[in-house]
């Protein structure tokens, strides 16, 4: 309401931005501030796979500061990767069912497809 009464006319300049702003932040800090509060993060040791996350983001152009394990298999069976972040808190997230139930080729499948 009071951007309606201040600006009658254009108040969805600075709501939109103000909208923006927000998503933004949330965006920036949901890797950091909020995953870790449902899941529990490690990450993903030197080796083979974590060397193939890595050239497969660099590959496409995607810059990513670590690759994560989550623990999911405390709630789902499913198997998924994700990319969040932005900036330095951009990661790439691979379910531990991704890493324990499939072969590697297909885990870089479901990593390429997320970048």
């Amino acid at each position: 309401m009071i951007l309606i009464r201040r600006f009658p006319r254009r108040w969805w300049i600075p709501g939109a931005a103000a909208i923006f702003g927000v998503a933004f932040l949330f965006e920036f800090l949901s890797p950091v501030v909020l995953d870790p509060i449902f899941n529990r993060f490690t990450p993903l040791p030197k080796g083979k796979l974590r060397s193939e996350v890595l050239e497969l983001a660099h590959r496409s152009g995607v810059h990513v500061g670590q690759v994560y394990r989550v623990d999911a298999s405390r709630r789902t069976t499913g198997a998924n990767a994700y990319v969040n972040g932005i900036g330095a808190t951009k990661r790439v997230v691979l379910y531990d069912n991704l890493i324990k139930d499939y072969k590697p080729a297909e885990v870089r499948s479901v990593v390429a497809h997320e970048l």
